[in-house]
């Protein structure tokens, strides 16, 4: 799961250009709002989702027992009415809502969910992922009532709950014993119904007539079309083609086009993307005694305000602690650069540096994960090494390929590299854990692992006061920044490019766009 949500998306590098709009083009009030993206699902079955895109998707069609409020980074219960834990945060039982149907009348009981769970895990795909490592049984005690057994205690389960592997899905729609492989239409819960799925694709959304959690949408419905590269998806939004350019007109070209044409709107916000870079503990500095001393230098010469403001035009975040703001009190933004650069060649030559053995650093990254925009930054970070350049050589690689660059950045191959990391769910502990805690791969075989900070992360599971949950995760963050192995860099963004007759953009940091919100004005 490490793996697929790392790989988030490919970026083009392609020339603004500038596409005159016909006002008689227009769409009328009543008539769907058109979303242009690059990226949609081949087939929507719960079983196999396990990117973002599906998941927003899906979010529409269905709702599970919890979901996230609007506007932020907690969640509330949906189709569960009543949520019940044990002293040890293992066994969460939760009470539906009363009769609760599909949007064609079929009752949903608490064995629907269980079986639509079950049936993830039987499957053993993608979303099996997120539902094994937490659960170790899930079972109906009555029409109204569902009971997990968690592996072991989790601070976010609720979070996790509005993930579609945990959505209760129409037994018309999916068989119990294979995966899908696509439907015309599906039968949902969720403010939404797939009306039909196109070849190209194409995937048509109208209102659901029996929606039961809330206000109806905004719009009289939504199309998803896609378009196969971020040039072409910019024009789209520029000729009236589509009214919303969601996943993804390359950033700098997304600004550009809504600096510079009146009728292009952008919103813009900070996302749960955090950027790191990764020192491998026994490759980088096999051949040095005093290893400690290059790492301290080289993670206090990281001008994160030089790339931020000047490669990012101010776009992207510092980031100073290895989780974002947005989590709370967690927050802990205790990694600094040096104010002066003379003060890294001072601790250099206190400890018996010279330029007559300079130590070599590659540090790398993949243009094809990440594209080129992004991955490009790791180029100023050697300008900030300027001033020790006598002492440190390093050298920049962005050439990876997806794949091969995650699977070695797992197996620990590389001495130093850039990544992105983005959690399942905006808390704390999902940020941690996978990057910090020693049963992680890439902890593991990148020799960073401290056994100081798994007690730590584990304990904070168990906590119930929140104050000393999120005192835990500090601590924690502290022992891993005085190793100087995990470095936080800068939080990403999520964008969304419209036209300016588009209304109620709202915009989640975890990569959702709320269909139901969007209004022709």
């Amino acid at each position: 799961m490490f793996k697929r949500i790392l790989v988030l998306f490919v970026f083009m590098l392609l020339i603004l250009g500038h596409v005159s709009y016909n006002p008689s083009e227009a769409q009328s009030e009543d008539s769907p709002i058109v979303i242009g993206t690059l990226d949609l699902p081949v087939v929507l079955d719960p079983a196999t989702a396990d990117t973002f895109v599906e998941w927003e998707i899906l979010s529409h069609l269905y709702v599970g027992l919890t979901r996230q409020v609007q506007g932020s980074v907690e969640y509330e219960l949906a189709a569960a009415s009543s949520h019940e834990v044990s002293s040890n945060g293992l066994i969460h039982t939760f009470t539906l809502r009363e009769d609760l149907i599909f949007s064609d009348g079929t009752p949903i009981t608490a064995q629907t969910f269980v079986n639509s769970i079950q049936r993830v895990r039987t499957l053993n795909e993608g979303g099996a992922s997120i539902v094994n490592s937490a659960v170790v049984d899930v079972v109906a005690l009555d029409e109204r009532t569902i009971q997990f057994e968690l592996v072991s205690a989790i601070p976010y389960f609720e979070a996790l709950l509005s993930l579609p592997p945990f959505f209760a899905v129409h037994p018309k729609d999916f068989s119990a014993g294979q995966v899908s492989e696509g439907q015309d239409s599906l039968i949902g819960n969720g403010i939404y119904v797939l009306q039909s799925y196109e070849v190209g694709p194409v995937f048509n959304l109208v209102p659901n007539p029996n929606y039961q959690f809330g206000d109806p949408p905004k719009n009289s419905g939504i199309v998803l079309r896609y378009y196969s590269d971020t040039e072409a998806l910019r024009l789209a939004v520029l000729n009236g083609e589509v009214d919303v350019a969601w996943r993804d007109v390359r950033l700098p070209d997304a600004v550009e086009t809504a600096n510079t044409q009146n009728e292009i709107e952008i919103t813009i916000v900070p996302s749960t993307r955090m950027w790191y870079l990764l020192i491998n503990m026994s490759q980088l500095f096999a051949e040095v005694n005093s290893d400690s001393i290059f790492r301290e230098v080289l993670v206090h010469m990281l001008d994160r305000e030089l790339v931020t403001q000047n490669y990012f035009d101010g776009l992207l975040t510092p980031a100073y602690s290895l989780v974002p703001a947005l989590v709370g009190d967690a927050y802990y933004p205790i990694y600094s650069t040096y104010d002066d650069p003379q003060e890294a060649l001072t601790v250099l030559t206190e400890n018996g540096y010279s330029p007559n053995r300079p130590l070599s650093i590659s540090i790398v990254t993949s243009q094809e994960t990440y594209g080129s925009y992004r991955a490009n930054a790791i180029n100023t970070l050697r300008t900030g090494l300027v001033p020790v350049a006598r002492y440190i050589n390093v050298s920049v690689s962005t050439n990876y390929p997806a794949i091969e660059f995650i699977e070695r950045l797992q197996e620990g191959a590389f001495s130093s590299a850039v990544f992105a990391y983005t959690p399942l769910v905006p808390h704390v502990d999902a940020y941690l854990r996978p990057l910090t805690h020693s049963e992680s791969l890439i902890v593991r075989e990148n020799n960073y692992a401290q056994s100081e900070v798994d007690i730590l992360l584990n304990q904070a599971r168990q906590m119930t006061d929140i104050d000393e949950r999120n005192a835990a995760y500090r601590d924690a963050q502290a022992l891993i920044q005085s190793s100087n192995t995990l470095v936080p860099l800068w939080q990403d963004v999520v964008s969304v490019l419209y036209r300016s007759d588009i209304g109620g953009v709202v915009l989640e940091s975890n990569y959702f766009l709320h269909y139901d919100q969007l209004t022709r004005q």
